[in-house]
């Protein structure tokens, strides 16, 4: 699934977000704290939220701000790879490529593989344009509030002595 969304943003500011959004997760998921210039190649395990609990294998494919971040996450059900390919336009906006595909695991039968695509076809259209509604309107009250950067609670560095090898 492929969707293509322009916004009234500066590439650092979409990925300002992005930023945040995975470092949190990390600390979250794993309790270490990764600084931003090692997010391109890291690891690590999480269990999802809700009944089930998935337990995903995440990978951070690419991470090259501000430009593209990719991510592989792979669990018993199959693996699933998200992108977001950022591009600035010529009145100071932003065109974001957002992919995502799913690959079901072996485990999963094709006939209901095939079934279950187009359900998740139009769930992840949906949640990706909500995402990046959602990302836009922040942007649009950062910069009402006069917030130019958003920052961690506990902004990182390469030099934190907590930070994940």
């Amino acid at each position: 699934m492929e969707l293509t969304m322009k916004m009234d943003a500066t590439p650092e500011e979409f990925f300002e977000r992005i930023e945040k959004s995975l470092i949190a997760d990390i600390r979250m998921s794993t309790g270490k704290s990764v600084p931003a210039g090692k997010l391109n190649g890291y690891k690590y395990k999480k269990v999802t939220a809700g009944k089930k609990g998935l337990e995903l294998k995440v990978k951070i494919k690419s991470y090259r701000r501000p430009e593209h971040y990719e991510a592989r996450f792979t669990s018993a059900q199959g693996t699933n790879t998200i992108s977001y390919r950022v591009t600035p336009t010529e009145d100071g906006g932003i065109t974001v490529d957002y992919a995502e595909n799913f690959s079901p695991s072996a485990q999963q039968g094709r006939t209901m593989a095939a079934l279950n695509d187009k359900v998740y076809d139009f769930r992840v259209r949906h949640r990706a344009k909500s995402l990046l509604k959602s990302i836009a309107k922040d942007i649009k009250q950062a910069r009402k509030n006069g917030i130019t950067e958003v920052v961690l609670p506990e902004e990182l560095t390469e030099d934190d002595p907590n930070a994940a090898e």
